[in-house]
């Protein structure tokens, strides 16, 4: 029932984001969004079965936590810690999928102001008198 919930603000939050797009800036946030988030079911099972390895922390690109549980992984500091972190992952899994949405979205407007500026200055062109 709760991440039904969190199904609902993120579907909120990408609303907003849509909003401010053009509907061809629309069709390629969803799509790269789509692309790039991650499941929480994933990253659960992944924290289970390989969270000593740090699976978990690859898989959220986080690369060097990553690499510091599989060296650290022969102490089994990194499985007590994997296992502490079954409880907090779909947070994160949520947090990194906010990131995404905002990080495409930004991406998008910042790319489209050059073209929204010439369309406004061909749509009201300045009339100099002389």
């Amino acid at each position: 029932m709760e991440e039904k919930g969190i199904d609902n603000i993120m579907d909120l939050k990408n609303g907003l984001y849509l909003r401010a797009l053009s509907p061809k800036q629309q069709i390629m946030f969803l799509g790269e969004t789509c692309r790039r988030h991650k499941s929480a079911t994933t990253a659960l099972l992944l924290t289970l079965l390989l969270g000593g390895l740090g699976a978990h922390r690859f898989y959220l690109g986080q690369n060097r936590l990553g690499i510091m549980y599989a060296l650290f992984c022969w102490t089994f500091i990194p499985a007590s810690v994997a296992f502490c972190e079954l409880f907090v992952i779909s947070n994160r899994v949520r947090q990194y999928n906010e990131w995404v949405s905002e990080e495409v979205a930004t991406t998008l407007r910042v790319n489209a102001i050059p073209t929204a500026a010439v369309t406004i200055a061909e749509q009201f062109p300045i009339h100099v008198r002389g």
